[in-house]
């Protein structure tokens, strides 16, 4: 399964916001994170948030698009 996400870094604490949908329709899930966008903090905690979110292993979920970017592509196996 592919989603697209929208990254706040900085956030109080990290939860799940809402849906939305891009430009061309798909749909979007708006994240806050909180940790700061430097040196991987923010991906780092975003896989956290996702693996217990999604009750998967961390293992299954990888960032496919937009590593250094707020909107991501992530794959969970």
């Amino acid at each position: 399964m592919r989603i697209s996400l929208h990254i706040t870094p900085n956030a109080k604490r990290s939860e799940f916001i809402g849906e939305s949908f891009d430009l061309a329709g798909n749909k979007v899930w708006k994240i806050k994170i909180a940790a700061p966008a430097t040196e991987g903090k923010a991906n780092k905690e975003l896989m956290n948030f996702l693996s217990n979110y999604l009750k998967k292993p961390k293992s299954s979920i990888r960032i496919l698009k937009g590593a250094n970017s707020r909107l991501k592509v992530v794959e969970v196996e």
